[in-house]
């Protein structure tokens, strides 16, 4: 597996949703074609939340993909790629959620579940500040 720690997150109980957190030691991936990417501890991740200007389509796959579950580690990695514009020009977004789907595939998600993730990811990068 190219995950070179453990994802350790600690979930606040003062945050209204559950799936946010704070990464309490950093979370490195490696890949041959995309190199090591590490989230810092510390770091926020909403493990693949849904945007809330998309109510229904947010809905529809919550229920079809919960966020605790394989999604969560391509989440976090996407998340810190996103929200470090690419990794300052590393990444487009289009290879920003080719490293979700491979991170999704390693995890051994069905293929559904990662047809569902990765639709999220693209819608959800279409609605918000994920524009590098």
């Amino acid at each position: 597996m190219p995950f070179l720690t453990t994802l350790k997150i600690d979930h606040d109980p003062a945050v209204e949703d559950p799936h946010q957190g704070t990464l309490l030691a950093p979370f490195i991936w490696e890949h041959k074609s995309f190199g090591k990417i590490e989230a810092p501890e510390g770091f926020k991740t909403d493990l693949a939340s849904v945007p809330e200007k998309i109510p229904f389509i947010g809905w529809f796959l919550r229920g079809l993909l919960p966020r605790g579950g394989k999604a969560k580690f391509g989440a976090v990695i996407h998340d810190y790629i996103c929200r470090h514009q690419g990794l300052e020009g590393r990444f487009t977004r289009t290879e920003a959620r080719r490293v979700f789907v491979l991170i999704n595939r390693e995890q051994e998600m069905n293929i559904i579940s990662r047809a569902v993730a990765t639709t999220g990811v693209a819608i959800g990068d279409t609605f918000t500040r994920n524009k590098f």
